[in-house]
């Protein structure tokens, strides 16, 4: 049975990368590279690299915010170029401002990603978000206080040998 919310079937959750528009970027430009002719003077290889570097960016956006984790948001960034790149050689055009778009919306999840690791508090994504909005969304810094100073400061050892001064207590 399907629940009913108000006498409507109720609609299926969302995944945390179906709210991004990073996501929906990705998927752009995985549609833009299925649909174009490649050429074939590069024999297939081109055409393989491009589509495998597309479904890569859409795959690693999707697990960056599913993780809410860095390395997998830059590692899209480096798929994204690489795209790009196969974008170029096949002499392809309309693809820059999706692309430039989709940098800036990484760049903003990136800078989320940062706030929330430097406030402690765990990353919500949100509902809705363009590209030059995410960075007016992030926390203000109170006055008398610098971003620096509300990081966490870095951690010191406990063992006397790995200690940076070299005075080893006796014991």
């Amino acid at each position: 049975m399907t629940a009913l919310v108000r006498g409507r079937p109720a609609a299926p959750p969302m995944f945390d990368h179906e709210r991004e528009p990073a996501y929906h970027l990705a998927q752009k430009l995985l549609t833009f590279a299925s649909r174009q002719r490649w050429p074939s003077e590069f024999g297939a290889y081109l055409r393989t690299n491009g589509l495998k570097a597309a479904n890569r960016v859409v795959s690693d956006v999707a697990e960056g915010i599913g993780k809410r984790g860095r390395n997998s948001i830059l590692t899209a960034r480096g798929e994204l170029a690489e795209l790009c790149a196969a974008f170029d050689t096949a002499g392809f055009a309309g693809w820059r401002p999706m692309a430039a778009e989709l940098v800036c919306a990484l760049d903003a999840l990136l800078h989320r990603y940062d706030e929330a690791r430097a406030d402690g508090a765990p990353y919500t994504p949100p509902r809705q978000l363009t590209c030059g909005v995410a960075f007016e969304q992030s926390r203000p810094v109170p006055r008398g206080t610098s971003r620096d100073s509300r990081r966490r400061p870095a951690r010191r050892t406990a063992h006397p040998r790995l200690r940076r001064n070299g005075d080893a207590e006796e014991g």
